[in-house]
């Protein structure tokens, strides 16, 4: 329950700002119009790519020294800092709201990165599913508290129902110390988690790692499919809001009501495919909730009608966290615990490096060709291809041991 607290405070950021506040802030205030999608997929990329390359030196520092619950401390003082800080960028600031929103990005995503890499020694393979699981419902729990916070600004605003300049300033500076107060209990309980050290010392700790890959085959097999995964639901989850907004009419009153809805559908969602996983299996879990990605990413673009909406919020809302919590707890399972910051953390550049590449390519052709529907067909191509690596996978669930 100690780990699973630090996943409550780090969505009060997570299923808030990046999801809904920094893409509405970008296209309304930063850089309205079409260029608007351009400039937020690349903060968003920007900060996938520095958080890749540093947290796998992260890891290998923590592994070796320890030091895992200080950095985590610092990668999360990080991310609150930076987002109160938006709160002063002022309207066609567009370099200073890109530089803060990726800096705010790159401490979320290092903080989490050192996060799970408690996971491994917490667990067995019987019930690492359920854990890794309840951990994200609980996170949709802190995601659902921020958004009444924010929802409550919206709505008692000088125009209820629309987010003003005044109500973004707000927002940010309330949700940074929401996940500063949450997550300081957290990372004091986090204090009680033994971290096992490892013996090893490479000197280039990526590369050392990826030379050995024919030892780990089975673990860059998932990575791989991880990667490609994550690039849709990146794409997905730092878009939709705005796709909303600007295909359907939603106001932020009525974003805000389908993320609440969003989360509260989450949460036993996420908890139920954790159960599902341990007693089925880990990978035929995924495919079932790839499944339903497809659905919900084709009717965002076939769709018409405001029911459109609330029905892609109810499938998006099935998976967006199992997806995420199995391929954690699978990737839990094969790595050596003793080196788990080290492969969580080259799991994170990997899985940054190319989830990159999602926002780059939806904003790219959004602004080439003035549709977001053209731009969501790219999604496909990643979760189908995530879809066909992760078939050639080879590890049974029922014995899944921790590789030494």
């Amino acid at each position: 329950m100690t780990w699973a607290s630090y996943d409550f405070a780090a969505s009060t950021y997570f299923g808030v700002i990046p999801v809904l506040i920094f893409p509405i802030f970008f296209a309304t205030v930063v850089a309205p119009g079409p260029s608007g999608d351009l400039y937020w997929g690349l903060s968003v990329a920007g900060a996938y790519v520095v958080s890749g390359l540093a947290a796998p030196l992260l890891g290998v520092l923590a592994d070796r020294t320890r030091s895992r619950l200080p950095l985590m401390a610092a990668a999360t003082l990080a991310c609150c800092l930076a987002t109160a800080a938006t709160a002063a960028v002022a309207p066609g600031q567009v370099a200073a709201a890109v530089v803060i929103c990726a800096v705010a990005q790159t401490g979320y995503f290092l903080a989490m990165s050192l996060y799970e890499s408690y996971l491994p020694g917490i667990t067995t393979p019987a019930d690492s599913g359920r854990v890794s699981c309840f951990a994200w419902s609980i996170g949709f729990v802190g995601g659902g508290v921020a958004l009444l916070a924010v929802l409550f600004i919206v709505r008692t605003g000088p125009s209820p129902g629309a987010m003003t300049s005044s109500g973004f300033q707000t927002s940010f500076i309330v949700v940074a110390l929401m996940f500063a107060l949450f997550a300081l209990p957290a990372l004091v309980g986090l204090r009680r988690i033994a971290v096992p050290r490892s013996a090893s010392e490479p000197i280039l700790p990526v590369l050392d790692l990826m030379r050995s890959w024919r030892m780990h085959r089975q673990v860059f097999t998932l990575i791989l499919a991880a990667c490609l995964i994550n690039s849709g639901i990146v794409t997905v989850l730092v878009f939709s809001t705005k796709f909303f907004a600007s295909n359907f009419g939603a106001s932020i009153d009525r974003l805000l009501v389908l993320l609440l809805v969003f989360h509260l559908i989450a949460v036993p969602a996420t908890w139920g495919f954790g159960e599902l996983a341990d007693r089925w299996s880990h990978t035929r879990a995924i495919i079932a909730s790839l499944v339903i990605w497809a659905a919900g990413i084709l009717l965002m673009i076939l769709g018409r009608g405001e029911w459109v909406p609330v029905i892609v919020v109810v499938l998006l809302a099935t998976v967006v966290g199992s997806t995420q919590a199995l391929l954690r707890s699978l990737l839990a399972r094969m790595v050596p615990i003793g080196r788990a910051a080290e492969f969580f953390g080259f799991s994170t550049l990997s899985g940054r490096a190319s989830a990159a590449l999602g926002p780059l390519t939806y904003g790219a052709i959004s602004a080439a060709t003035g549709s977001e529907r053209i731009a969501l067909v790219s999604v496909f191509v990643f979760m189908a291809a995530g879809a066909v690596v992760i078939t050639r996978l080879r590890f049974e669930d029922a014995a899944a041991p921790h590789h030494a």
